[in-house]
């Protein structure tokens, strides 16, 4: 605040000797519209405005200062408007009513400052930050009527400040600045149009909100609202979150997300960190709307019990940690990551199928995609017949497999293959009771090796091949030799070396 704040009533032409009589004499001060208090425990807001017109005023009490009724402090019926400011000084200030104040500012001096009303102009429109100040350390804002920019100018620029939110719905833009820690608790909707910046200038440090069942919204027909964490730390436990754009561009800037809803149209984050959801003990969202872009410099991780899903493209390299689920599409739909995609043992893997539309969930613009843990897959409508394809995943290079794959069966006589899923993305439908391989030739190379050739496979599965020195031993006594996968055309080599003084050796091939 740019004025100098007297803290002493002073007096030009009129001043009220109710004013005068009470201060520093009272523990508990009362401004309203009632009659002033010989005693001066009621002051009348008319008196103050009376003064306001043509000095500073300030009023002390040793214990507390409320405002009682909705109060006009910006005109006088003998005066005219007044132009000079306000001071309250005590230990806690309960503005419990709206105040209107003129051309002068407003110091809310005390220790705890609890808000129920707000402090407009003439014109209706909140005082600013240039305004108003205060050095509180406790600002309770007690319901949706007070202002939570007004609570944040009124705390101390010098001290740790926590600001406790009562639930309601609060609409405005927030800029946070002073050492404050803004709580967002059960039943708090805060709704802002344009932005929401956590640390704004460059002396901003330890600024924190913390959101723990709330829902914070910054959102505008434009998709322009944005949400910058510059500096500080925006810690969310649990609610949600939802924004058109999401911007951490600053080393000091961190958003701490331990779990919730987190919707965005838009992200930006180069904090020199990676972006990680969960904390793996709270439900953590992440949900990435169409026609979105989100960009991570130092990478996406999605921990243990936490979900990305959405039809967005990220830019960055995605990692899905054990316990962690990755869903693309909302409902049917397509996610495009242009970078790595590593999916960890122990995570899960959900892709809804549709036969009957001729769609799928897919992952496309992928650099390369290690697969692993869990594919679920559901078909949404349609018959499953033998062939069908679904590609789940485009990527420049495919690597590692799926441990498991929980999927109802596709009907009839078929079987689900996901073989090819590690060379080119594709699941595939198939007969459950195709044709056996047959060995074409085997061939002696370089007089060491044996090279056994094989045709008519499934493409792209395993095959194993086994041997024994006696042909009628039982199956389960025949020892596995050396395993390959049937190429494109279901034709596969399998090399083994010779074993010199062995009169007789017996080949036979397995498939799943």
């Amino acid at each position: 605040m740019k004025r100098t704040f007297s803290i002493y009533l002073t007096c030009w032409l009129v001043c009220p000797a109710t004013l005068t009589t009470m201060l520093g004499q009272v523990a508990s001060v009362t401004i309203g519209n009632g009659p002033a208090q010989p005693d001066g425990s009621y002051l009348n807001a008319t008196d103050i405005a009376g003064t306001l017109a043509f000095t500073y005023v300030g009023v002390t009490s040793t214990n507390k200062i409320d405002i009682a009724d909705n109060i006009d402090l910006a005109n006088t019926a003998l005066f005219g408007p007044t132009y000079f400011d306000l001071s309250l000084n005590t230990v806690t200030i309960n503005l419990l009513h709206d105040i209107l104040l003129g051309n002068g500012g407003l110091l809310l001096n005390a220790q705890t400052v609890n808000l129920n009303g707000k402090v407009t102009t003439t014109n209706g429109t909140l005082l600013s930050e240039s305004s108003i100040a205060g050095t509180a350390t406790n600002v309770n804002v007690l319901s949706a009527a007070a202002s939570l920019q007004q609570a944040i100018d009124f705390a101390s620029t010098t001290n740790l400040v926590t600001i406790q939110v009562s639930p309601g719905q609060y609409q405005g833009n927030l800029t946070i600045d002073k050492l404050a820690t803004l709580r967002l608790t059960n039943g708090v909707t805060v709704l802002a149009s344009n932005a929401i910046y956590l640390g704004f200038t460059s002396n901003s440090t330890s600024r924190r909100i913390v959101n723990s069942g709330s829902s914070l919204v910054v959102s505008n027909a434009a998709g322009t609202g944005v949400f910058d964490i510059r500096r500080g730390t925006n810690q969310f436990n649990s609610g949600l979150i939802n924004v058109d754009q999401l911007v951490m561009t600053n080393t000091a800037g961190v958003f701490e997300f331990n779990g919730g809803v987190l919707k965005t149209r838009g992200t930006t984050s180069a904090n020199g960190s990676p972006f990680v959801v969960g904390n793996g003990s709270f439900s953590a969202s992440f949900e990435l709307p169409g026609n979105s872009t989100h960009s991570f410099a130092n990478g996406l991780q999605i921990a243990s019990n936490a979900l990305l899903s959405g039809d967005g493209t990220v830019i960055g390299n995605v990692t899905l940690a054990n316990g962690g689920t990755l869903s693309p599409g909302a409902s049917m739909g397509r996610l495009t990551v242009n970078g790595n995609l590593i999916l960890t043992s122990g995570s899960t893997n959900v892709f809804e199928l549709d036969k009957g539309s001729g769609t799928n969930d897919n992952i496309t613009g992928l650099a390369s995609v290690t697969l692993g843990g869990t594919l679920m897959v559901t078909n949404l409508s349609g018959t499953l017949t033998n062939g069908d394809t679904f590609k789940l995943f485009s990527a420049a290079a495919y690597g590692g497999a799926f441990s498991s794959f929980s999927a109802t069966a596709p009907g009839p006589g078929l079987k689900w293959n996901l073989h090819r899923l590690p060379v080119d993305g594709v699941l595939q439908v198939l007969s459950a009771t195709s044709a056996p391989p047959v060995i074409g030739s085997i061939t002696l190379l370089d007089g060491t090796n044996l090279v056994i050739s094989a045709s008519e496979g499934t493409p792209y599965d395993p095959v194993y091949l086994l041997t024994a020195t006696n042909v009628n031993l039982p199956m389960m006594d025949w020892v596995y030799l050396a395993t390959n996968n049937f190429d494109v055309a279901g034709n596969v080599n399998l090399t083994n070396a010779i074993v010199t003084g062995e009169p007789e050796h017996y080949f036979r091939l397995q498939v799943q």
